[in-house]
């Protein structure tokens, strides 16, 4: 079982750097986990870099389409209301000085006893200054 973050769901969408790395990710064979507020954050990453005008928006929406249709309709990926992780998050929020909604995953992790893989390089650094929770950081062994 591992915990993703949106920092690597959004990559498997963007190709950018380590986009085959968050894909290959997909095919292992191991549950996949993350906090419901991963729906928000994957689908305002795309839309952004529409925004930017890194790709057309009508990609875009139809890459939201594909994230929502098959991944967060399907069993592709597991997800878990934030509302029972919300308060470890929140705490752990206060202790690391990091945004609550990434604390989510943090949380997440350390409920479920599975590493979070993240390609947050600051999420990756708060994290590994916690016990119980290990953090892999996607492109490093």
């Amino acid at each position: 079982m591992l915990v993703v973050d949106a920092s690597v769901a959004t990559k498997w969408f963007i190709v950018e750097d380590l986009h085959e790395e968050a894909k290959s990710l997909l095919g292992m064979d191991v549950p996949l986990l993350a906090p419901r507020i991963i729906e928000l954050e994957v689908s305002s990453a795309i839309v952004a870099r529409s925004r930017r005008g890194e790709i057309p928006r009508a990609h875009a929406l139809k890459l939201v389409g594909h994230w929502l249709k098959d991944f967060v309709d399907s069993t592709a990926l597991h997800l878990v209301e934030d509302r029972r992780l919300l308060e470890e998050a929140a705490r752990l929020s206060a202790v690391l000085d990091q945004k609550l909604p990434d604390c989510l995953y943090l949380a997440l992790a350390q409920e479920a006893r599975a590493p979070l893989v993240t390609a947050d390089v600051q999420q990756a650094r708060k994290g590994a200054s916690l016990k119980g929770i290990e953090i892999r950081l996607l492109g490093q062994a």
